[in-house]
């Protein structure tokens, strides 16, 4: 599927929705990723996308790891 390039920078925005054909009967709120982003970079770390439309999207994230 993938996601267009002019949507990337948002998609981890609160309540953004990619707004196109394949996603117009899908329900949801747009918090999803938001809630994936809130909750890593509390954590010290980052997340992010690399996305191709009409291919596919890996998503990622890093956090770091403390030795105690």
């Amino acid at each position: 599927m993938g996601i267009p390039l002019v949507d990337q920078p948002f998609i981890f925005d609160r309540f953004y929705r990619v707004e196109s054909e394949a996603m117009k009967d899908k329900k949801g709120f747009g918090i999803g990723l938001y809630i994936c982003k809130e909750i890593v970079e509390r954590h010290n770390g980052q997340i992010g996308v690399e996305s191709i439309k009409g291919e596919g999207s890996t998503f990622w994230f890093t956090l770091s790891v403390f030795e105690e």
